[in-house]
């Protein structure tokens, strides 16, 4: 298995190769989440994509994929259209993972039905049933969603492609060859997807693949936990796409006078070493064996994102 990420891995695997890139994370580009309107990290997505997407896809380690074999290719649904020039050099298969979970403009392209008047985007954060205004505004935002990735985006890709020689001069339009998708696995389950909607067999769940019985702590880590006594810990994370520090400081501040006021431990997943006013009831740690934490019996509450990986666990 080979796999092409942005992300250094944590540890080395067998039979795995990681081809780990460099300067094309998405996360560097992504506006404040704690400041900036809802609205700002999809457009701002939608501006940088084009030319990291090509970034990416024109490193020498990628294109030297092209001289191996492959049977199988699975690709990231979001914005990630330019490696369609890949896929369609290696004359393969190819799977579509999302792990947002369905969402409607990523949809059209495995030929799953959509009803915005029923089920809004998420963005929306409408609550079901919806009034006749939201289902309104819900249908007209999947229209101009469509217009953004459809023809703003894709475009801007494909142009961004072929200027750079990424894409062989006889090679279709990126957005025909994206509709050969064999499938496409979504991280969610049908317990927890709502509102009820109709998928077509293409569109499979697979929510929940990564789970497994909880292990033990490391014994740092355990060693902290019991010193908790009865009264347990908490833990506290807001997942892999936010970046903690990067929140208000008046945020941080009542956040830890809270913390601070508690007789339970609190364990806070923060992306600094250090935090000068730390309460000596809290514990920072940039990476977490979160599955792990969560199957402790002396858990006593997760404040979490509401991330669909940490819905799961």
């Amino acid at each position: 298995v080979t796999i092409v990420t942005p992300i250094k891995p944590s540890k080395e695997r067998n039979n795995v190769r990681e081809v780990v890139l460099t300067g094309v994370d998405l996360l560097d580009r992504t506006p404040n989440m704690f400041t900036g309107h809802k609205m700002s990290a999809p457009l701002s997505l939608l501006s940088v994509t084009p030319v990291l997407c090509s970034d990416a896809l024109a490193k020498e380690e990628v294109q030297n994929l092209l001289k191996e074999d492959f049977d199988l290719v699975l690709l990231s649904v979001f914005m990630s259209d330019c490696f369609l020039s890949l896929i369609y050099q290696m004359k393969v298969p190819f799977v579509y993972v999302n792990p947002a979970g369905l969402i409607g403009p990523l949809t059209s392209m495995i030929g799953n039905p959509r009803f915005p008047s029923y089920d809004a985007s998420p963005i929306l954060a409408y609550k079901h049933p919806m009034t006749f205004m939201q289902r309104a505004i819900s249908t007209l935002s999947e229209v101009l969603g469509d217009f953004l990735m459809s023809y703003v985006a894709a475009n801007r890709i494909e142009e961004e492609c072929r200027k750079r020689g990424l894409c062989p001069p006889d090679m279709p339009s990126l957005s025909e060859i994206r509709l050969n998708a064999s499938l496409l696995l979504i991280n969610s389950v049908l317990t927890i997807d709502y509102p009820a909607r109709p998928i077509v067999p293409a569109v499979v769940n697979c929510g929940g693949i990564h789970l497994r019985p909880a292990q033990p702590l490391p014994k740092d880590l355990e060693d902290w936990v019991q010193g908790a006594g009865d009264d347990g810990f908490i833990f506290f994370s807001l997942g892999s796409a936010v970046t903690p520090s990067t929140m208000p400081e008046e945020y941080r501040t009542v956040l830890i006078q809270v913390f601070a006021s508690l007789k339970q431990r609190v364990l806070w997943k923060w992306d600094k070493d250090i935090m000068d006013d730390l309460p000596p009831n809290v514990r920072l740690g940039k990476w977490l064996p979160q599955q792990d934490i969560l199957g402790d019996p002396r858990l006593r509450l997760f404040i979490t994102h509401g991330g669909l990986l940490s819905t799961l666990e």
